[in-house]
Protein backbone atom coordinates (compact mmCIF):
# COMPACT_ATOMS: atom_id res chain seq x y z
CA UNK A 1 0.00 0.00 0.00
CA UNK A 2 2.91 2.49 0.95
CA UNK A 3 4.56 1.43 -2.65
CA UNK A 4 0.99 2.68 -4.24
CA UNK A 5 1.40 5.72 -2.13
CA UNK A 6 4.58 7.03 -3.17
CA UNK A 7 4.07 5.99 -6.91
CA UNK A 8 0.82 8.26 -6.73
CA UNK A 9 2.71 11.16 -5.21
CA UNK A 10 4.88 10.65 -8.18
CA UNK A 11 2.13 11.40 -10.58
CA UNK A 12 2.83 7.48 -11.71
CA UNK A 13 -1.02 6.31 -12.08
CA UNK A 14 -2.10 2.80 -13.17
CA UNK A 15 -5.03 2.65 -15.30
CA UNK A 16 -6.82 -0.51 -15.99
CA UNK A 17 -7.57 0.13 -19.76
CA UNK A 18 -11.50 -0.01 -20.42
CA UNK A 19 -12.20 -1.19 -24.25
CA UNK A 20 -15.98 0.23 -25.23
CA UNK A 21 -17.22 -0.89 -28.21
CA UNK A 22 -20.72 0.53 -30.39
CA UNK A 23 -23.25 -1.34 -31.30
CA UNK A 24 -23.28 1.91 -34.62
CA UNK A 25 -20.57 4.09 -35.48
CA UNK A 26 -22.80 6.49 -37.47
CA UNK A 27 -26.64 6.61 -37.77
CA UNK A 28 -28.52 7.50 -40.16
CA UNK A 29 -32.09 7.59 -40.71
CA UNK A 30 -35.68 9.21 -42.25
CA UNK A 31 -37.86 10.78 -40.15
CA UNK A 32 -41.03 11.89 -40.45
CA UNK A 33 -41.88 15.54 -41.10
CA UNK A 34 -43.81 17.08 -37.65
CA UNK A 35 -43.26 13.98 -36.16
CA UNK A 36 -40.85 12.37 -33.21
CA UNK A 37 -39.02 9.25 -33.66
CA UNK A 38 -37.15 7.14 -30.89
CA UNK A 39 -34.19 5.08 -30.97
CA UNK A 40 -31.38 3.19 -29.17
CA UNK A 41 -27.75 2.72 -29.61
CA UNK A 42 -25.45 0.55 -27.24
CA UNK A 43 -22.34 1.16 -25.38
CA UNK A 44 -20.78 -2.04 -24.26
CA UNK A 45 -17.31 -2.90 -22.26
CA UNK A 46 -15.62 -5.49 -23.55
CA UNK A 47 -13.92 -6.80 -20.39
CA UNK A 48 -17.20 -7.07 -18.58
CA UNK A 49 -16.17 -4.48 -16.52
CA UNK A 50 -18.66 -1.49 -15.58
CA UNK A 51 -18.15 1.45 -17.97
CA UNK A 52 -19.69 5.29 -16.56
CA UNK A 53 -20.08 7.86 -18.34
CA UNK A 54 -21.71 10.65 -20.18
CA UNK A 55 -23.69 11.17 -23.38
CA UNK A 56 -24.56 14.64 -25.26
CA UNK A 57 -25.82 15.70 -28.55
CA UNK A 58 -25.30 18.49 -30.51
CA UNK A 59 -28.19 19.31 -31.98
CA UNK A 60 -31.20 20.60 -29.83
CA UNK A 61 -33.74 18.70 -31.73
CA UNK A 62 -32.14 15.40 -30.47
CA UNK A 63 -32.85 14.46 -26.99
CA UNK A 64 -31.65 11.72 -24.71
CA UNK A 65 -33.87 10.34 -22.09
CA UNK A 66 -31.06 9.50 -19.67
CA UNK A 67 -27.73 11.80 -20.45
CA UNK A 68 -25.60 9.48 -18.11
CA UNK A 69 -24.99 5.62 -17.93
CA UNK A 70 -23.51 3.16 -16.23
CA UNK A 71 -22.96 -0.75 -16.44
CA UNK A 72 -21.71 -3.62 -19.06
CA UNK A 73 -24.16 -2.81 -21.42
CA UNK A 74 -25.67 0.50 -21.91
CA UNK A 75 -28.35 1.77 -23.51
CA UNK A 76 -29.16 5.00 -24.85
CA UNK A 77 -31.91 5.87 -25.63
CA UNK A 78 -32.89 9.04 -27.51
CA UNK A 79 -35.69 10.77 -29.50
CA UNK A 80 -35.31 13.09 -32.90
CA UNK A 81 -38.35 15.51 -33.20
CA UNK A 82 -39.06 16.78 -36.59
CA UNK A 83 -41.38 19.60 -35.72
CA UNK A 84 -41.18 22.19 -38.14
CA UNK A 85 -37.85 20.83 -39.56
CA UNK A 86 -36.87 22.39 -42.84
CA UNK A 87 -33.52 20.86 -43.19
CA UNK A 88 -32.13 17.10 -42.47
CA UNK A 89 -31.23 17.04 -38.26
CA UNK A 90 -27.36 16.35 -38.61
CA UNK A 91 -25.20 16.37 -35.73
CA UNK A 92 -23.44 13.88 -33.40
CA UNK A 93 -23.45 12.29 -29.71
CA UNK A 94 -20.72 13.46 -27.97
CA UNK A 95 -19.30 10.37 -25.33
CA UNK A 96 -17.40 10.85 -22.16
CA UNK A 97 -16.61 7.66 -20.05
CA UNK A 98 -14.05 5.61 -18.24
CA UNK A 99 -13.29 4.30 -21.79
CA UNK A 100 -12.40 7.54 -23.15
CA UNK A 101 -14.03 10.43 -25.42
CA UNK A 102 -15.87 9.11 -28.48
CA UNK A 103 -17.79 10.53 -30.86
CA UNK A 104 -20.89 9.07 -33.18
CA UNK A 105 -22.32 11.01 -35.55
CA UNK A 106 -25.53 11.02 -36.77
CA UNK A 107 -27.81 12.45 -40.02
CA UNK A 108 -31.58 12.48 -40.03
CA UNK A 109 -33.69 12.90 -42.92
CA UNK A 110 -36.29 14.62 -42.90
CA UNK A 111 -39.37 13.03 -45.51
CA UNK A 112 -42.82 13.45 -46.06
CA UNK A 113 -45.35 10.99 -45.73
CA UNK A 114 -48.30 10.47 -48.35
CA UNK A 115 -51.81 9.56 -46.97
CA UNK A 116 -51.50 5.92 -47.85
CA UNK A 117 -48.40 6.08 -45.45
CA UNK A 118 -45.68 6.01 -48.30
CA UNK A 119 -42.51 8.15 -47.26
CA UNK A 120 -42.20 10.90 -50.19
CA UNK A 121 -38.08 11.57 -49.83
CA UNK A 122 -37.46 13.40 -53.01
CA UNK A 123 -38.96 15.99 -55.37
CA UNK A 124 -38.98 13.28 -57.84
CA UNK A 125 -41.32 11.12 -55.91
CA UNK A 126 -43.80 13.76 -55.12
CA UNK A 127 -43.62 14.21 -59.23
CA UNK A 128 -44.65 10.41 -59.64
CA UNK A 129 -47.20 10.37 -56.73
CA UNK A 130 -48.58 13.95 -59.08
CA UNK A 131 -48.46 11.52 -62.40
CA UNK A 132 -50.54 8.67 -60.28
CA UNK A 133 -52.93 10.35 -58.78
CA UNK A 134 -53.14 14.52 -59.11
CA UNK A 135 -55.84 14.32 -56.42
CA UNK A 136 -53.77 12.51 -53.87
CA UNK A 137 -50.67 14.58 -54.41
CA UNK A 138 -52.90 17.84 -53.85
CA UNK A 139 -54.03 16.18 -50.36
CA UNK A 140 -50.29 15.18 -49.31
CA UNK A 141 -49.32 18.92 -50.54
CA UNK A 142 -51.52 20.69 -48.64
CA UNK A 143 -51.27 18.46 -45.07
Amino acid sequence: MRERINRLARGIMDYDEIQVSFSTVKIEAPVIFDDKMRDEFRIVCEQGKTVKGLVYSSNYRVSLFSDNFVGKDCRVVYEVDASHADEDIAGEFQIVCSGGEFRIPYCFHVCAMDPEGRQIETLEEFAGLVREDEEEALRFFES
